[in-house]
């Protein structure tokens, strides 16, 4: 990306929970997929984690549920110790636990997790994967196979895309950049994740000292509320110089 490219009305940005490609891949993958807080709350699940805790949607999940630990494990402790590995290691790979259906009954799953952290090393939220532990017994290498894939066409679908792609949790904080918003913006993917992309590259021109509370951001405020915005706006480069984009918020 030159200068020159920089400066143009053609950069554009999507910010997003997922683009078109990515999010019909979460919604057909045969595995759970969620994102939780970790106060205990669902983020995002996909429709075959509530199909699999027998919610009739992905949203009723998420309104239903507000402590993961009393709700959804069958025994407090494992959801305790899983929080104490992810503390220490950052992920659990394959941890068997019993989890609740909404019916009451019980069903073992297998959970691949991994903490998020903002960059003062708190940890901002889970991701996480899970198979229920009969389908993993009767056809894990499938699934692991499939789930290789999937992942892998999705990094490739958002790697390849020439627009800047970054998602925000409901704090505002960065939790995926794709490689053309950190090369846009001046920054490494990494030094990205965890941060408030308000705070750190939304310029606003008429306000005092080019910034404004995210409260008053009408872009946040359209994705925090699950409405849709598209307008100009402008980023700040790293380096200080101010750029136009177009963003497009889902």
């Amino acid at each position: 990306m030159t200068d020159s490219q920089h400066s143009s009305n053609n950069s554009r940005f999507l910010f997003e929970d997922s683009p078109r490609d990515c999010l019909d891949i979460l919604k057909k993958a045969p595995i759970g997929i969620f994102t939780s807080s970790p106060q205990g709350r669902f983020l995002s699940v996909n429709p075959a984690l509530s199909h699999l805790l027998g919610y009739e949607s992905p949203e009723k999940l998420i309104d239903s549920v507000n402590h993961i630990c009393s709700q959804i494990y069958a025994d407090p402790e494992e959801r305790e110790a899983l929080e104490r590995i992810l503390n220490d290691h950052g992920q659990a790979a394959n941890y068997q636990c019993r989890w609740m259906r909404r019916d009451g009954s019980v069903v073992w799953v297998s959970n691949s997790i991994h903490a998020v952290r903002d960059e003062n090393g708190s940890i901002t939220h889970y991701q996480g994967f899970v198979l229920e532990k009969g389908e993993c017994e009767k056809s894990g290498k499938n699934q692991r196979n499939a789930l290789v894939r999937e992942k892998s066409r999705l990094q490739s679908i958002t790697d390849a895309m020439g627009e800047g792609l970054y998602v925000m949790d409901e704090q505002g904080l960065i939790t995926f950049a794709n490689p053309a918003a950190a090369s846009l913006l001046g920054y490494e993917q990494d030094e990205l994740l965890g941060q408030s992309g308000h705070g750190l590259f939304h310029y606003h021109p008429g306000e005092k000292e080019h910034r404004t509370s995210i409260q008053d951001c009408p872009f946040f405020q359209a994705v925090i509320n699950g409405k849709s915005y598209s307008a100009r706006e402008w980023f700040q480069h790293r380096d200080g110089r101010v750029f136009p984009v177009e963003v497009t918020a889902r």
